[in-house]
């Protein structure tokens, strides 16, 4: 799981198929670049997004990911369920292409999850898709 000398993870592309697919996507009112900026800062999510209630970084490598711990509150009905895992992180700036955030859930009672957050400029806004398989 450890990245040798800080270098990137190299996730490769997400699995063709899978059990379980979940697509969220929004078109966000603001530059690319700050929600870009807002996604790769993972260790604030808690004080952005409130189900989060920790993250933290094992290991970092050079492209702004790396090991990481998460742990949320998720609702499965009346139940408020907490969980945790820990994620291999990638992260591409958008040299060449659009950005994206790649995660392989290594640990955790989520451990197999992919999950991809991609980003594209609209005249609008930002398009973010964050899909998990």
């Amino acid at each position: 799981m450890s990245a040798a000398n800080g270098a990137p993870f190299a996730l490769g592309n997400m699995p063709p198929s899978a059990r379980m697919i979940t697509l969220d996507q929004q078109l966000v009112a603001a530059p690319l670049g700050v929600i870009f900026a807002l996604a790769r800062d993972v260790e604030h999510w808690p004080a952005l997004l409130p189900h989060y209630r920790r993250v933290r970084f094992l290991e970092r490598t050079t492209d702004g990911g790396g090991v990481v711990t998460m742990a949320a509150v998720r609702p499965f009905g009346v139940v408020a369920w907490p969980t945790w895992w820990t994620s291999e992180m990638q992260v591409a700036d958008g040299a060449g292409g659009a950005p994206w955030i790649r995660y392989r859930h290594v640990r955790g009672v989520t451990r197999h999850m992919e999950v991809l957050w991609a980003f594209r400029q609209d005249a609008a806004g930002t398009m973010v898709k964050i899909l998990h398989m």
